[in-house]
């Protein structure tokens, strides 16, 4: 694959503070990682968010947290979900 198609964000800067003085995971993903990851969703027959097709979520979207404003991206949440996908992708 070449390169370090994602890096955790603390390696360059802190990352973002949710307000409440807890510091998230935060990754800055290439477009190359999220094709990847797009093609992965495809190939394995995940919904848009990664998960199995069925899976209902609370409130309709699983990027939806109420602790911060806004929505996690959706590319980080699939690499959290699924830790093989992100070890496949660091190889």
């Amino acid at each position: 694959m070449g390169g370090t198609p994602f890096v955790a964000r603390s390696a360059l800067q802190p990352p973002p503070s949710n307000g409440g003085g807890v510091r998230e995971k935060y990754f800055m993903i290439s477009d190359e990682l999220k094709k990847q990851i797009d093609d992965w969703v495809k190939r394995e027959g995940r919904n848009e968010y990664g998960d199995p097709k069925d899976t209902h979520y609370a409130g309709g979207n699983p990027l939806f947290d109420e602790r911060s404003p806004g929505l996690k991206d959706r590319y980080e949440y699939i690499l959290e979900r699924n830790p093989n996908l992100k070890k496949e992708l660091e190889s």
